[in-house]
């Protein structure tokens, strides 16, 4: 008979890093690219740059010069494709403070705090680079690079929590369409939208509640 502690589950925060760790923008990225005015687009948007092709490449099925060839007929870009990479790394804001206080607060009692992200051979040397000491507080931090796949792939949260056979995972992410992909392939998660809903979560987590039906743990943080 296995023993108890064999069975102990481990709880485990996976938390996004972009948009949720730290702050992103891809305005930051198009007000670069206006000023720099090598574009021939007049409107440049968000959709601009966050293709089928941007997903892909985050994903891993395509390359960096191809990547960058579609991301130069995307905006109209006909300067320095260096340049067209400066602004491209331009989109990093800070560290939020609420979500690091956050974190502490987990690690404090036991959790086990991963951080997880959607990004890219252009993008992670920077945010590495920029946040490198604020990393320090999760135990590791797995991307869609090293683990050839991309959240809410059952396969990206099989590959991170490879290591934690018993855990019990919860995923805290910033976009809608992640979190409620994750659920279906039994991950616990949760939406970040800010400060004052998060501190209401941590109350919640750190009292060890049922956290398995997420949306309904998640209504009652409103």
């Amino acid at each position: 008979m296995a023993s108890s502690a064999s069975k102990a589950m481990t709880d485990v925060l996976l938390c996004d890093l972009g948009g949720v760790f730290f702050d992103i923008s891809f305005e930051r990225a198009i007000n670069v690219w206006r000023e720099l005015g090598f574009s021939q687009k007049e409107e440049l948007t968000v959709g601009s740059v966050l293709t089928k092709e941007f997903f892909a490449f985050e994903a891993g099925k395509l390359d960096e010069q191809d990547f960058l060839a579609m991301l130069e007929r995307s905006i109209g870009w006909f300067g320095p494709r260096e340049l067209m990479v400066e602004g491209w790394n331009s989109i990093y804001g800070s560290v939020n403070a609420d979500v690091v206080r956050f974190l502490l607060d987990l690690r404090g009692a036991g959790w086990t705090l991963i951080g997880v992200s959607n990004t890219n051979p252009i993008h992670e040397p920077v945010w590495r680079a920029r946040f490198g000491g604020a990393l320090s507080v999760f135990d590791r931090v797995v991307t869609s690079i090293e683990a050839d796949s991309s959240k809410p792939s059952r396969e990206f949260f099989d590959y991170t929590l490879s290591s934690q056979p018993n855990a019990r995972p919860v995923l805290l992410d910033d976009r809608l369409e992640i979190v409620n992909e994750a659920r279906n392939v039994n991950v616990a998660a949760f939406h970040y939208d800010g400060p004052e809903r998060l501190s209401r979560l941590s109350v919640k987590l750190l009292k060890r509640e049922d956290f398995t039906c997420a949306s309904w743990l998640e209504s009652q943080l409103d």
